[in-house]
């Protein structure tokens, strides 16, 4: 069911019409509030504390650089060879290539946990240092470091 109050105006009269907005003859609309709205994506509580249309997405203010290094003595693969995953609420991005210099990830507060995808598992062993998981909050800039091991 959606509820609408709609104001209309004519000359210098002025009412509140009924919810089927079937507006007299000589009136047009103004505005429209919608007072009941369809179940989903919600923006903000509208006049009476019912969710408005859909919001802007949300917010991403937490900060977790991602860093890359490979022990690559013996020659072999590089940074950029492995793939790394971040899932977290609402890690922008999510999957990259891994870099020397670190790729920073956007979250929104909550757990978070970084994981990899090796070209060779075979030859290489993965450890990750304690800010690659955890949880991170508002305002906060983690470092994870993700360094491989030739076996």
């Amino acid at each position: 069911m959606l509820l609408f109050r709609a104001s209309a105006t004519a000359t210098d009269k002025s009412f509140v019409n009924d919810p089927t907005l079937n507006f007299q003859p000589g009136f047009s609309p103004s505005s429209i509030i919608c007072y009941i709205c369809p179940p989903g994506p919600q923006g903000p509580p509208g006049p009476h504390g019912v969710q408005g249309p859909p919001g802007p997405e949300p917010s991403r203010t937490a900060t977790l650089t991602v860093v890359k290094h490979v022990d690559n003595s013996a020659g072999g693969q590089t940074a950029s060879d492995f793939n790394l995953h971040v899932s977290g609420n609402n890690a922008l991005p999510t999957d990259f290539a891994g870099s020397e210099s670190g790729t920073t990830v956007q979250m929104s507060d909550d757990p978070y946990g970084v994981s990899e995808f090796s070209p060779n598992p075979g030859r290489y062993m993965a450890s990750y240092s304690s800010d690659c998981s955890g949880i991170i909050t508002s305002g906060e800039a983690k470092t994870c470091t993700v360094t491989n091991h030739l076996r």
